[in-house]
């Protein structure tokens, strides 16, 4: 897994949130909100980038066990920066007196609670299959360049894995 790629994102991810704010600025309100979650999104996997580059010098041999959670957080946050606002599409409605838009604020809090619920599902494989110290290595040990690891981060799956989750078999 490439950091690139996670540095990529994060710059997309503000340039766009940050277009949209100056439009919503400038001409359309509504677009401030749109535009925020990307910068949100953009600004927590810069920040979280950022503390790589300082453990990738104190403990290089951690670096890709770092990547490998920045990917998970990150993950998370953007499901949660879709779902939590689609489970509140219906209560708003609801509030609003909106009698017409029922039938979308029920499908909005429908997909919110089947993505988050996924997620909720996807991640918690995930993390009781994240690498892992051996229980009778110390914190210094490079525990990380393991051969079992290296097939891991490399995408050849866990030993204990039925499949993969990155490429979904």
């Amino acid at each position: 897994m490439s950091a690139a790629r996670f540095w990529i994102a994060a710059i997309v991810f503000d340039l766009t949130g940050t277009a949209l704010l100056v439009a919503g600025a400038l001409w359309e309100p509504i677009l401030m909100l749109v535009g925020l979650p990307f910068v949100l999104l953009g600004g927590l996997l810069l920040g979280l980038l950022l503390y790589g580059q300082r453990l990738k010098r104190r403990a290089p041999e951690r670096y890709a066990g770092w990547l490998w959670w920045v990917n998970l957080i990150a993950g998370i946050a953007g499901v949660a920066l879709f779902a939590v606002p689609s489970l509140l599409v219906l209560p708003g409605l609801l509030l609003l007196g909106l009698r017409e838009f029922y039938w979308l604020g029920a499908l909005f809090l429908g997909v919110g609670l089947l993505t988050g619920g996924a997620t909720a599902l996807v991640a918690a494989h995930a993390i009781r299959h994240r690498p892992r110290l051996p229980a009778n290595a110390m914190a210094t040990d490079s525990h990380w360049e393991t051969e079992a690891y290296r097939r891991w981060v490399q995408g050849e799956g866990h030993e204990n894995d039925k499949g993969d989750v990155r490429d979904g078999t």
